[in-house]
């Protein structure tokens, strides 16, 4: 009989598999890498977060421009659910102290802000 020799697949090639290697049987360490494929079992990496902009314009899109949801993914290069999860949101309510000035009361304050004042004596 000859001697069995196993050779690592390319994508074992770790100190701590080959100690492995060592302690456990042959036949243990031959059948637990026939199981797994590589790659198997690395999370994918996920998709950055939605910005402001990006919720913004898909309010936009929807609103606005009256587009369908997997438009609007196709346009921004995100997923279908993505886009349904963004709309399906509730908009944050504004709270705090109402505004005490119009615009039109800023832009006449701002221009009695410039006018040169004269004083009198």
């Amino acid at each position: 009989m000859g001697s069995s020799v196993f050779v690592l697949p390319h994508y074992c090639d770790s100190k701590d598999l080959f100690a492995l290697f060592l302690i456990m049987p042959l036949r243990a360490v031959i059948k637990s890498h026939l199981k797994k494929k590589p790659g198997q079992g690395v999370a994918k990496e996920k998709p950055p977060r939605m910005t402001a902009e990006e919720k913004r314009l898909v309010r936009e899109m929807r609103h606005d421009r009256h587009m369908c949801p997997q438009d609007i993914a196709h346009a921004l290069g995100r997923s279908k659910s993505s886009i349904t999860r963004c709309l399906a949101q509730k908009r944050p309510v504004k709270m705090g102290r109402p505004v005490a000035l119009s615009p039109k009361q800023i832009v006449q304050l701002a221009r009695w802000l410039r006018t040169p004042m004269q004083i009198t004596r």
